[in-house]
């Protein structure tokens, strides 16, 4: 991806990979971070960056977590999709909600 990158390549034709990612990969590539990120993580408690492990939870997703549920931790997250909380929240389904429970146990 790097060379795409350095070669000027539209990293829109990888699969899964839209416009707007695709200037992100780029600015952590050229910059070495995200400015979406940064300011993410800095209105966020630091407890809550451990929860962006979980493949399929980006930036917003975790804020949007920690706004409507409070989560701040990967315990909180695992309850939260054990009890069906996390497929209410707009954006959110029940395949994030697996994929949440799957890695938690994959980690513990």
């Amino acid at each position: 991806m790097q060379t795409m990158i350095a070669q000027g390549e539209d990293l829109k034709g990888i699969p899964s990979i839209g416009a707007d990612l695709a200037a992100k990969i780029r600015e952590i590539a050229v910059n070495g971070t995200c400015a979406l990120l940064q300011s993410l993580r800095n209105a966020l408690p630091p407890a809550v960056t451990e929860l962006l492990q979980i493949p399929g939870l980006g930036p917003k997703r975790v804020r949007a977590l920690h706004e409507a549920l409070h989560i701040e931790t990967l315990e909180q997250l695992d309850r939260a999709a054990r009890q069906g909380q996390i497929r209410m929240l707009p954006g959110f389904g029940e395949k994030i909600e697996e994929r949440i429970i799957r890695e938690h146990r994959s980690a513990s």
